[in-house]
């Protein structure tokens, strides 16, 4: 009797493991998909909130776009993207290369005083900040949101990336 409890143990065991493997993939493309706003959709609402949007040059529409918002004397270019999962939104903004002399830990210091947004290295060398936004639930106060933190962000950290001023320590 053991050795064919044994055996059926086996054979439930090796059927059992495909069809659990294949839960976590279906899963995942289930989560990414629920509740996800689409590029076309979210530039609506960044329109309704008062933005001229524009597409990204070279990029097909639904990859994303770009807007520009006038402050603190400021015309601060915003790109919005959507994640390649399609998780998240970003909300970036280049800032150009960093100033000569500046030590790259200044950026991590001020990075601790505008968090959530962060600054980062674009492949080429040049300084941006960037905010994610969860891609769940988007309604038009959490774009306005995020879009206030980056700016928030640009305005409070001009003498970094713009050149001058010694850091601030958190």
């Amino acid at each position: 009797m053991r050795p064919i409890l044994i055996a059926a143990a086996l054979v439930l065991a090796t059927t059992a493991v495909p069809m659990t493997a294949a839960l976590p993939a279906q899963a995942a493309e289930t989560i990414s998909q629920k509740g996800a706003v689409s590029i076309p959709a979210l530039r609506k609402m960044v329109e309704g909130i008062g933005h001229q949007t524009r597409d990204i040059d070279g990029q097909d529409a639904s990859a994303g776009f770009e807007f520009t918002i006038g402050q603190d004397g400021l015309d601060i270019h915003i790109l919005v993207e959507e994640s390649e999962s399609t998780n998240y939104i970003w909300f970036k903004v280049a800032l150009g290369a960093p100033p000569e002399g500046v030590d790259p830990y200044d950026y991590l210091r001020q990075t601790a005083l505008v968090q959530p947004a962060h600054f980062y290295l674009y492949d080429d060398g040049q300084l941006g900040l960037a905010v994610p936004m969860d891609n769940r639930g988007v309604d038009v106060a959490s774009v306005e949101r995020a879009i206030d933190i980056l700016l928030y962000g640009v305005t409070t950290t001009v003498d970094y990336w713009n050149g001058g001023a010694a850091p601030v320590e958190p």
